[in-house]
């Protein structure tokens, strides 16, 4: 599969490598809907990105420019490279993208999130690769999937080539749908034949919605962390996504 025609409308948004304790924190999200921090308070896994949300007037009806964003922890020792997002979004735009960046003002890679490593100064302590795509639901909803490479074919652009398995991701919120869905697959092609067939399956007919998948060598599981759109952070709603080798014995 060759190298697709990356979409960088919106804001290009710096991954990040965090601790294992972070990392822990961001676990939690697909496992619950929020965070709970060690002074016992809950967080959202967009509150390590807060700068980048607004909080609407009316959270029930967020402007254009407010987020949902798509935020994905990788636990994995090679990176997790976009190779196709359904285009255009069935609901939605896109606003941010995950961006390798050199911080003084270049970005080295876009749609990446980096592959998890040693701390330079620290052998014995690992630093978690994270980042997000933004999207805005304009009043309509945020509807899409995307699907993701992970053996590192990605990480030499001259090349052009990605080869599968393919990690998928898909999902459904908003204010206008029945209901919300999402869904992930550690392997799009073999078991969906493309990324549509995954899209219609885990969020048109929900026939076979998961949270979560082990397959192959590596699991990859998600949820919908801190929906409470009371408080007024209906904007900051995140698909919190987590992937990870497979354990032994799974």
């Amino acid at each position: 599969m060759a190298l697709p025609n990356q979409n960088t409308t919106g804001t290009a948004i710096p991954v990040a490598l965090i601790s294992e304790w972070t990392a822990g924190r961001l676990i939690q999200a697909v496992q619950k809907d929020t965070i709970t921090l060690d002074d016992g308070t809950e967080a959202s896994p967009v509150d390590f990105f807060a700068a980048l949300f607004e909080v609407p007037d009316d959270p029930m009806n967020p402007p254009p420019g407010s987020y949902f964003a798509v935020m994905i922890l990788n636990a994995l020792r090679t990176p997790l490279s976009l190779v196709e997002m359904s285009t255009p979004l069935v609901h939605g735009y896109q606003d941010a993208y995950p961006a390798v960046s050199n911080l003084k003002g270049s970005t080295l890679t876009m749609h990446e999130i980096p592959a998890s490593r040693s701390h330079p100064l620290d052998p014995t302590a690992t630093r978690y690769g994270a980042g997000m795509w933004g999207f805005s639901s304009a009043g309509n909803g945020v509807e899409g999937a995307v699907a993701l490479c992970y053996n590192g074919n990605l990480t030499d652009p001259s090349t052009k080539q990605a080869v599968g398995p393919f990690v998928g991701v898909s999902w459904r919120f908003g204010t206008i749908f029945w209901s919300d869905r999402y869904g992930v697959t550690a392997d799009v092609a073999g078991k969906y034949s493309s990324l549509d067939g995954f899209y219609q399956k885990t969020i048109v007919s929900a026939s076979d919605s998961t949270f979560s998948e082990i397959g192959g060598d590596v699991a990859v599981m998600c949820r919908y962390a801190y929906r409470d759109l009371q408080s007024g952070r209906g904007v900051c709603s995140c698909l919190m996504v987590y992937v990870r080798y497979k354990l032994p014995g799974e």
